[in-house]
């Protein structure tokens, strides 16, 4: 992870099948890190061959979900798998990589 700036806040990472709903809950991996775990870089072991997708965010207010206004868009710091360019809501092609052997994704926060 890059780019964060709130040092305290513990980050929820979510790993998603690439058939779940980016709206609902995680089938793969849902797991709390402190900022300086996720820095120094987290594993997620046994991740079988597949399509996946990463969210991860710095859930201030503690209601477990990544917090929206009211047009949808994050008010909690938040990263995505690809760090693509957001113009609305999360669509699973934009952040949906092909996973085969062991790799990293390097997640920036907005």
């Amino acid at each position: 992870m890059s780019n964060l700036v709130d040092s305290k806040t513990l980050i929820t990472v979510l790993v998603y099948d690439e058939k779940d709903d980016l709206n609902g809950r995680a089938t793969v991996h849902y797991k709390k890190y402190s900022p300086q775990q996720v820095i120094e870089g987290i594993t997620v072991e046994s991740l079988p061959a597949g399509n996946y997708a990463i969210l991860a965010f710095q859930d201030k207010d503690e209601n477990y979900y990544l917090t929206r206004n009211n047009d949808g868009m994050p008010v909690e710091y938040f990263g995505l798998s690809n760090n693509p360019v957001l113009q609305g809501s999360l669509v699973m092609e934009q952040i949906k990589f092909s996973h085969h052997k062991s790799q990293t994704q390097t997640i920036n926060f907005y």
